[in-house]
């Protein structure tokens, strides 16, 4: 198999892998809202307990579960994208950053990831694998996402 066809194949799957990459953020995102709200699969240390309600925490938890929620299904995909990547600027910068910009810990690797996996949503939409229809975008997301399309271009 020649290169060029190998890229044609990579390039014919992108939209699919798109979904999958949405939909293991959007996991991700609920597991962790789930820590933070419910104390499940487990609490939040130091004594597994869950963040009090309408604390900073909190509000990230819920935004986690329902914003995750909604990537999963894949239902406006770049506004959620957008919310979410804020979030996690925030966190980053509040939580993750102070013991360095570049820190090498754990925690701090997945929170950049998390970051760029949503920019990458947020530009390229969420694939195809959702309800709606076969284009690969819910209707509803493109006509939100037309009204902010300065800072949500749409690419068809």
């Amino acid at each position: 198999m020649t290169t060029s066809n190998l890229m044609a194949k990579w390039a014919a799957w992108a939209p699919r892998l798109q979904s999958v990459l949405r939909i293991v953020a959007a996991l991700m995102f609920i597991v962790a809202g789930t820590v933070k709200l419910f104390a499940f699969p487990a609490g939040m240390p130091p004594d597994g307990s869950t963040a009090q309600p309408l604390s900073q925490i909190w509000i990230g938890g819920v935004l986690e579960v329902f914003g995750g929620a909604l990537l999963l299904v894949g239902l406006f995909t770049r506004p959620v994208a957008f919310l979410l990547a804020g979030e996690m600027a925030v966190a980053y910068f509040q939580f993750h950053a102070p013991p360095g910009l570049l820190a090498q810990h754990e925690w701090w690797r997945s929170c950049r990831t998390l970051l760029f996996r949503l920019a990458l949503l947020l530009g390229r939409g969420s694939g195809t694998m959702e309800p709606g229809c076969e284009t690969g975008e819910v209707i509803i997301t493109k006509n939100f996402s037309s009204v902010v399309v300065i800072l949500l271009p749409i690419n068809n």
